[in-house]
């Protein structure tokens, strides 16, 4: 399991699903001062990952753990 910046999954990225499930955050905007950061930098730390969507998460993990469909609990 997976959560990558869609910037960084190019060179990160496992090159099989067998054992691997990538979640993309699609953020482009730094979380603090909203620059673009495909057009020009920041120097704050935010994280660029956050807003890769939990129920993406969740579905990857259970299908990795092979858990049942009527085991799963839905994010809250």
């Amino acid at each position: 399991m997976g959560i990558y910046w869609c910037g960084n999954l190019v060179n990160a990225d496992p090159i099989t699903r067998a054992n691997h499930r990538p979640v993309l955050s699609w953020r482009l905007d730094c979380g603090e001062c909203g620059a673009n950061v495909m057009e020009a930098g920041c120097e704050h730390d935010a994280s660029f990952a956050d807003l890769a969507p939990v129920d993406d998460v969740l579905v990857h993990a259970f299908d990795l753990l092979d858990v049942e469909k009527g085991q799963r609990v839905r994010a809250g």
